[in-house]
């Protein structure tokens, strides 16, 4: 592809959604690193370009909570390259500070109350709630953190219910969940996995 072509494709894909975010958080980075922010022009010749827009991709497909902090932490923890923020286990870092801002047991607890009013919308008994609600449904609910994967992850019924689905609803849920950067954070905290494991069986998921 020559210079001008490429020159042409990344003026249209600024224009998408994914093309403003990339230049949103670029930005972001650029202010967290005490530097003056570059015009959309400039941006669009940068080196940087493909890793923000690989990002912008990264961060709508698993809907990051709060970006801007996500992006503060890059820089505040030993200044992480933009190249790695897709990693998992990076991801799983930020996942950890979330939870100490957002504490899980909260989490699950507003998790359940949502549970459960999902099971009388749709007028299911609660083990069943996941056979019932719509995939996507479940990922957007996933996705907005109304249903915490902590909570999903230590559910036993969504569990099973994660073996059975179809493998684009499978890869759906499992791209809503951050599956890998969510195992890692369990394994950073055994017990209080086991301890939701108790919580969600009591009520029967």
């Amino acid at each position: 592809m020559d210079h001008k072509c490429r020159e042409r494709e990344r003026i249209d894909e600024l224009r998408s959604s994914i093309g403003q975010s990339a230049y949103a958080y670029y930005s972001e980075w650029m202010k967290q690193k005490k530097r003056s922010v570059p015009p959309i022009e400039t941006f669009a010749e940068s080196r940087y370009y493909s890793t923000f827009i690989k990002f912008a991709e990264f961060a709508a497909k698993t809907n990051i909570p709060n970006v801007p902090h996500f992006i503060k932490l890059m820089v505040s923890q030993n200044d992480i390259s933009p190249g790695l923020w897709c990693r998992d286990n990076v991801y799983s870092m930020y996942l950890q500070w979330y939870d100490q801002a957002f504490p899980p047991e909260v989490q699950v607890l507003e998790s359940l109350d949502f549970i459960k009013q999902l099971a009388e919308d749709y007028e299911t008994p609660i083990a069943e709630v996941f056979k019932n609600v719509p995939i996507d449904v479940l990922v957007q609910h996933i996705k907005r953190r109304k249903i915490t994967p902590w909570f999903l992850m230590s559910s036993k019924v969504f569990r099973d219910h994660l073996k059975t689905v179809d493998q684009l609803s499978k890869e759906k849920l499992e791209s809503a969940l951050g599956l890998g950067a969510m195992i890692a954070r369990i394994q950073r905290d055994p017990g209080l996995f086991e301890f939701f494991n108790r919580v969600t069986q009591a009520e029967g998921l």
